[in-house]
C-alpha cells in the first residue's frame, strides 16, 4: 500500500500544479496587457527609448526601434518624427535605400508634417550622391509640388535643372 501512495502523491501534486497554472494563465492574460499599459502608452515608452538611443547616437538600435514602432503602432501620433530619426540613422549607417524608402513613407503617410520638406531635400541629395538621379529628381519634384513658388531658384533657373 505504501508503494501505491508514493506513486499517487506526486501524480496528484502534478495535476494540482497544472490546474493552478492553467487558472493563472487564463485570468492573467488580460491582466498582463493592463500591466503593460494601453497601446498609446506602450508606443510612447518605445518612442522614449528610441529618442534615448538616437540621442546617444546608437544608430543601429535606434533604426531597429523606429522600424518596430512604425510596424506595431502605425497610427502613432509622432510617426513623422520616428521616420525622420530613422532616415538619419539609416544615412549614418550607410543604408541609403532604407533612408530613401523611409522618406517615401514620410511623404505618403505624413504629408502635412513640417518635417517633410527638409527630408525631401535631404533625400534628393542622398539619391543623387548614390548615383540615382532619377529618384533624386523624384524627391525634388515632390518638394516643388508641395509649394510651387519654390520651383525656381533666385536666378530664375528651375531647381530640377541643377541635377
Amino acid at each position: 500500500m505504501d508503494r501505491h501512495v508514493r506513486w499517487w502523491v506526486p501524480a496528484l501534486a502534478a495535476c494540482a500544479l497544472a490546474l493552478v497554472l492553467a487558472a493563472c494563465s487564463s485570468t492573467g492574460g488580460g491582466g498582463s496587457d493592463s500591466m503593460l499599459g494601453s497601446q498609446p502608452e506602450r508606443a510612447q515608452r518605445l518612442y522614449a527609448t528610441l529618442q534615448r538611443e538616437y540621442s546617444l547616437q546608437q544608430h543601429r538600435q535606434a533604426l531597429d526601434l523606429a522600424h518596430n514602432l512604425l510596424d506595431y503602432y502605425p497610427n502613432f501620433s509622432r510617426s513623422d518624427e520616428v521616420r525622420v530619426m530613422g532616415i538619419d540613422c539609416a544615412k549614418h549607417l550607410g543604408r541609403t535605400q532604407t533612408a530613401l524608402d523611409l522618406t517615401d513613407e514620410l511623404l505618403d503617410r505624413n504629408e502635412y508634417s513640417p518635417l517633410v520638406d527638409p527630408a525631401l531635400l535631404q533625400a534628393a541629395e542622398l539619391a543623387v550622391t548614390a548615383g540615382d538621379t532619377l529618384r533624386g529628381c523624384h524627391f525634388l519634384l515632390a518638394y516643388d509640388e508641395r509649394n510651387p513658388e519654390r520651383r525656381l531658384d533666385s536666378d530664375g533657373i528651375p531647381r530640377t535643372a541643377r541635377f
